[in-house]
């Protein structure tokens, strides 16, 4: 004869500590929502980000002015996988390794803009990394990494790795990085569901065996060149205000001029030259914004 047990509830939940406890049945999966993303570049002296974007690298660049590829592995909503895993890539002309991957150990919001939720404090038995070899859709590296908790928005449990770069100065070209095609960071489509709204899945052919990945919606912008000189169109004008008046004494017009240009471009600091019409002059400390 069956028995019949009767559950009790106190006021207070679970226990003192717990208002709820969450759990599934006949082995429900639920799927999180990914939303990592990827930066491109380096904190300077005073902690702020600096993007390694729109730069020519070459053989004479510092390694100190060579990016870093940061990686936020984040995910949105309740979640029964264990060990997720994420794929990373490597952008094209640039290479690393699992020595070369570490935790960021101060400042890891500044590296995504701010928006990163948790503490970052983990122990190598957290995580590991594999490194799949030169097998992305242009020859570029992946890596694959797992964690054994699932880094959710709301628990405050996001993760910020980060790959020490080398350029391999033999390629030559200029590449570009974002929201179609192949993404940089991206999670396993067993282990999650794409918070991308278009272009939201991929798969990565390696060594042999289909990869299945979902991206994000927070977009990784990447774009530069590797001993390729990008130059811009020009298209800045100036604007006197003078045609078919006379002028006399202190009574002179504005000169007005648009610095813009159209374009990709690698050039650092770019330089402008502007003429005074004949008949004016002007100094420094006459210009302004």
């Amino acid at each position: 004869m069956g028995k019949q047990l009767r559950l009790l509830k106190n006021s207070t939940g679970i226990n003192n500590q717990q208002g709820s406890i969450n759990y599934s049945l006949n082995n429900t999966v639920e799927l999180p929502q990914f939303t990592g993303v990827a930066s491109f570049g380096n904190l300077n002296s005073s902690g702020a980000f600096v993007s390694g974007n729109s730069i020519n690298y070459t053989s004479n660049t510092p390694q100190s002015q060579i990016p870093t590829l940061s990686v936020r592995l984040s995910t949105l909503g309740n979640s029964t996988v264990n060990n997720p895993q994420f794929i990373v890539m490597i952008p094209k002309g640039f290479t690393s390794s699992t020595t070369d991957f570490s935790l960021i150990d101060k400042n890891v919001g500044n590296y995504f803009g701010g928006q990163f939720n948790g503490s970052n404090q983990y122990s190598p038995s957290n995580y590991s990394i594999e490194d799949l070899g030169k097998v992305g859709p242009n020859g570029e590296q992946l890596f694959k990494i797992q964690l054994d908790f699932n880094p959710g928005w709301n628990v405050a449990q996001n993760f910020g790795g980060q790959f020490k770069l080398t350029l391999d100065p033999t390629q030559t070209g200029t590449y570009s990085y974002g929201s179609n095609g192949a993404p940089i960071v991206s999670e396993l489509a067993s282990d999650a569901k794409p918070s991308a709204s278009t272009d939201a899945n991929y798969t990565f052919v390696a060594n042999g065996q289909n990869i299945a990945v979902v991206k994000s919606s927070a977009s990784s912008i990447i774009n530069y060149a590797i001993n390729t000189n990008l130059l811009p169109t020009f298209t800045g004008t100036a604007i006197l205000d003078a045609n078919g008046k006379t002028y006399s004494g202190d009574s002179v017009p504005t000169y007005s001029f648009r610095l813009s240009t159209t374009g990709e471009s690698t050039v650092q600091n770019p330089k402008f030259i502007v003429m005074i019409p004949d008949g004016f002059t002007a100094t420094t400390d006459d210009f302004s914004f």
